[in-house]
C-alpha cells in the first residue's frame, strides 16, 4: 500500500520533478549560469536602463519593446538584495524558466493533447534534450523568454478553454517580440471561423493591440521614434534579401552595383554588404546613410518582384532548420562540453534535418492530431497558428537568411510535441508486430 501511495505521489508531481531535473541539468550545461551578451543585448539593456530612470525610449534602439527590458529590471530587483550580479541572475532565471518550467509545460500540454503518459514523457525528454533551444538560456536576448511565454500561452488556453487569461500571456509575448503581433489576430480569426462569431476574434486580440498601441504612444510622447526605427531596419532587411537573391545584377552600372558585385565576389553576407555600402558598422542607424539601402532595395525589387518573393519564401525552411549561432559564443566562453557538441549534431540531424517532414507532421497534426484526437484542437487553435505566424513573419521581415535560425528558435518549443505524437503513435501502431504469438509469454 505504501508503495502504491509513493507511485501515486510521483505520478501527480511528475511534470514538476521532470522540470526540476531539466532545470538543474541545464544550469550546469549552459555555461554554468554565466551570462553571455552580444550586440543585440545592448539595446535591451539600454531600454532597461531608460525604464529604470522612468523614461520610455532608448537612444540606442528606440524600436525595442518593453517586454524583455522589464524582465531584466525584475532580475535586477531580485539580484540587489541577494548581492548578486544582475546578469548572472538573469541567466540563471532564464535557464530555470526555459528548461525547468518549459519542460513541465511541454509535459502538461502533451498529456492533455494525447491523454497518454508515454506521449508526455517523450515530448518532455525531446524538449529537454534540444541543445539549440537551451543554449539560449545564458544569452541576454529575447529567445528564451519568448519560448516560455509561447508555451505558457498555449497551456493556459488549453486549461481554461477560452482566452480570458491566455490573452494576457499573448500580450506579454507580443511586447517581448513585437513581430508576433499577428499571432493574437490569427488565433482570433481561427476562433471566429470556428464559432461563427466575429466577436470571438476580439478576446485574444485586444490586450496585445491595446498594450502595443499604448507603448508606441508613450514612446512618441517621450521623444522616441520607434516607427522610424522600424522603417530603417526594414529598409536594411529588404536590401539584404534582394542582395542575397543576386538582384543587384539588375541594377544599372554605377557605384552601388560595383560595391555589391565586389561584396558578392568576396562571399560576404547581406549584413556586411550593407556595412560596405553605407560605410557604417550600424547601417540601420540615423547616423549612417541608411536611405541608400532603401533606394537600392526598391530598385532591385522593382526589377524582379517575383524573384524577391521567391527569395522570401525560400527563407522559411532556414527559419526552421537554420544554424543557431550562440554555439560560437559558448565555445569561445569555454562552456561547450565535447559530448554536448556530439549530441547537438545528432539531435539536429534526427529532428531538424528536413523541413518537408516537419511540414507533413504539422499538417497531419492539424488534420487529425497525428491520430491523437485530443491533439486536434490544440494544434488548430493555438500551436499551428503560432508556427505559421512565426515562420511567415520571420521570412517576410528578416535580413535574408542572416540569423533566421535564432529568430525562429521558439519553434523548438513545439517541435518535440509533434515528434512525440508521431513516434509514440508509430510505436503503438507496430506493437502487435513485436508481441509474441506463442509460448508461455503470449498467455500473460
Amino acid at each position: 500500500m505504501a508503495r502504491l501511495r509513493g507511485t501515486a505521489w510521483i505520478a501527480r508531481r511528475e511534470p514538476f520533478l521532470l522540470g526540476a531535473c531539466a532545470g538543474l541539468c541545464w544550469l550546469v550545461l549552459a555555461a554554468g549560469g554565466r551570462p553571455q551578451t552580444f550586440k543585440d543585448s545592448e539595446g535591451y539593456l539600454a531600454l532597461a536602463d531608460a525604464l529604470q530612470r522612468f523614461e520610455v525610449a532608448s537612444a540606442e534602439r528606440p524600436d525595442r519593446a518593453p517586454g524583455y527590458p522589464l524582465f531584466l529590471l525584475a532580475c535586477r530587483g531580485l539580484a540587489a538584495p541577494l548581492g548578486l550580479a544582475p546578469l548572472a541572475v538573469t541567466s540563471a532565471l532564464q535557464t530555470l524558466l526555459l528548461a525547468g518550467l518549459g519542460t513541465s509545460l511541454v509535459y502538461a500540454i502533451a498529456r492533455r493533447a494525447s491523454g497518454r503518459r508515454m506521449v508526455a514523457l517523450a515530448a518532455a525528454f525531446l524538449y529537454a534534450a534540444d541543445v539549440d533551444l537551451h543554449m539560449f538560456a545564458p544569452v541576454i536576448v529575447t529567445e528564451a523568454l519568448t519560448a516560455v511565454l509561447a508555451l505558457a500561452t498555449t497551456w493556459c488556453r488549453l486549461q481554461d478553454g477560452h482566452w480570458r487569461r491566455a490573452a494576457w500571456l499573448a500580450c506579454l509575448l507580443v511586447l517581448t517580440r513585437p513581430y508576433l503581433v499577428a499571432f493574437p489576430l490569427a488565433v482570433g480569426l481561427v476562433d471566429a471561423v470556428r464559432t461563427r462569431r466575429w466577436g470571438a476574434a476580439i478576446e485574444p486580440t485586444w490586450p496585445a493591440a491595446s498594450a502595443l498601441a499604448g507603448w508606441l504612444a508613450a514612446v512618441s510622447l517621450g521623444g522616441g521614434q520607434a516607427l522610424d526605427a522600424y522603417r530603417r531596419i526594414n529598409a536594411l532587411h529588404a536590401f539584404g534579401t534582394a542582395y542575397e537573391a543576386d538582384l543587384w545584377a539588375t541594377l544599372p552600372p554605377g557605384p552601388t552595383r560595383e560595391v555589391l558585385a565586389d561584396a558578392r565576389r568576396r562571399k560576404e553576407d547581406a549584413y556586411r554588404a550593407a556595412m560596405r555600402l553605407t560605410g557604417s558598422a550600424t547601417p540601420w542607424n540615423p547616423g549612417s546613410d541608411w536611405r541608400i539601402l532603401g533606394e537600392a532595395a526598391a530598385a532591385m525589387i522593382r526589377s524582379d518582384p517575383t524573384g524577391y518573393v521567391r527569395t522570401r519564401l525560400a527563407i522559411i525552411p532556414a527559419v526552421y532548420g537554420g544554424e543557431i549561432w550562440p554555439r560560437k559564443i559558448l565555445v569561445r566562453a569555454g562552456a561547450w562540453p565535447p559530448l554536448l557538441g556530439w549530441w547537438h549534431a545528432a539531435y539536429r540531424s534526427a529532428f531538424y534535418g528536413s523541413f518537408l517532414l516537419f511540414a507533413l507532421l504539422l499538417g497531419g497534426a492539424v488534420w487529425n492530431g497525428l491520430d491523437w484526437p485530443g491533439a486536434v484542437s490544440p494544434m488548430r487553435q493555438v500551436i499551428a497558428p503560432y508556427v505559421v505566424v512565426l515562420l511567415t513573419t520571420t521570412a517576410a521581415l528578416s535580413l535574408a537568411t542572416y540569423e533566421v535560425g535564432r529568430l525562429g528558435v521558439s519553434l523548438h518549443a513545439f517541435v518535440p510535441l509533434l515528434w512525440a505524437l508521431a513516434l509514440t503513435r508509430l510505436w503503438l501502431g507496430t506493437s502487435h508486430l513485436r508481441a509474441p504469438t506463442s509460448g508461455p509469454r503470449a498467455c500473460l
